[in-house]
């Protein structure tokens, strides 16, 4: 079973491109906008499994836990290129998750608000029109079809869409650190974004590199320009397909994000999931479950229990294929948990979620979390 994978479809073209916007109510949607000041947007997600409808009857084409967790920056600066994404999650997919992007511009400073309750969901099932929490854009939502409960049947007629509503407005002051500190990187850093905004991804990612080597010297790899540019280097090779060398960028960016602005902050946590999914191309099961323990950490210091939960669940999935049936993930995955900051409430979690996550691995053949098993 896999999420959003097939490349003609009648509705939508290419499902692998299932994030986009638009102003609202005006026109079509689109893979990349340029924000105005006092107007408002729309932001759509589909979602779909690809699973044949035949499958439905046994149970076999069921997805499970199915969530989606989407992030759009709070500020966007003239010589950036933000970056709205939605991440599809599934306990019984492979993989686990899917994600794409759409991306907004601005001529002047402009801050993202969302407005409360306008996410809701288009389907043919009972969920029609039903609103998501705001948790979609922390640890998640539920999405279904009968109901918001995580399970959707496989095939077309039982795919659908979130659309969900952001305001611009004028930032009236420059934010602190928001400004580009090197004035003589400005039409370098334009140069970078209009190649990437006409898919050179070759061009652009050149362009972006050079940048990242001049900020390095002059401003530091912990700047916020310099974290920019490396964000949107590894942006240009996963649209290349450049997968071997997204990873030592997933982990300088994962590092650095930590090191300026914390590993509970949204920016950390997102650069250490790409981190984490670098690795999996990788074939580094030992990385992967390693991170999520991280990851676990993060999201338990800030509250997020829930996906404290199901990263640890990765930790223990990945960890048992690094073993390889020659010990006990969960014990490994508990021990390690001794150097994190709620070392022992990890451990718990990881007790917890041992049984489940291997069960469900061994029966659906995933290659990653399996969330939700803690009821």
């Amino acid at each position: 079973m896999t999420f959003n994978s097939i490349t003609n479809n009648p509705q939508v073209g290419d499902e692998r491109n299932f994030v986009r916007i638009r102003e609202a109510g005006v026109g079509n949607y689109v893979n990349e906008i340029v924000l105005r000041p006092g107007s408002s947007y729309q932001v759509i997600t589909f979602f779909h499994n690809n699973a044949k409808s035949s499958l439905n009857d046994g149970g076999k084409g069921i997805a499970k836990d199915v969530s989606i967790k989407v992030h759009a920056p709070s500020v966007v600066q003239p010589n950036e290129r933000g970056m709205i994404s939605s991440t599809i999650f599934c306990s019984n997919a492979e993989p686990l998750q899917v994600w794409d992007e759409a991306y907004v511009t601005a001529h002047t400073p402009v801050q993202l608000r969302y407005v409360s309750g306008s996410a809701r969901v288009t389907s043919n099932g009972e969920v029609n029109g039903q609103t998501l929490p705001a948790s979609f854009f922390t640890s998640g939502a539920l999405l279904g079809y009968d109901n918001l409960d995580g399970n959707l049947p496989g095939c077309a007629q039982f795919a659908g869409m979130v659309v969900y509503e952001i305001t611009v407005q004028s930032v009236t002051k420059p934010l602190p650190g928001t400004a580009d500190p090197d004035d003589s990187l400005a039409g370098p850093q334009q140069k970078a974004l209009a190649l990437l905004h006409e898919q050179d991804y070759a061009g652009a990612y050149s362009a972006f590199t050079s940048l990242r080597k001049l900020r390095a010297r002059r401003e530091g790899t912990s700047s916020k320009m310099y974290l920019s540019n490396l964000r949107s280097s590894i942006t240009c090779l996963r649209l290349l397909h450049r997968y071997g060398e997204v990873l030592p960028l997933a982990k300088e960016l994962s590092q650095a994000s930590d090191r300026a602005l914390g590993p509970t902050h949204s920016d950390s946590i997102e650069a250490k999931t790409w981190w984490a999914a670098s690795a999996q191309h990788a074939d580094d099961p030992v990385t992967i479950a390693d991170l999520h323990i991280e990851l676990a950490d993060a999201y338990y210091t800030k509250g997020d229990i829930l996906s404290a939960e199901r990263a640890m669940a990765t930790a223990v999935y990945f960890e048992n294929k690094a073993l390889n049936g020659s010990g006990d993930a969960t014990e490994e995955v508990a021990d390690k948990t001794s150097r994190t900051q709620n070392g022992e409430k990890l451990r718990k979690l990881a007790k917890s979620a041992g049984v489940g996550a291997l069960a469900a691995g061994a029966t659906a053949a995933i290659e990653g979390a399996v969330g939700q098993l803690f009821d």
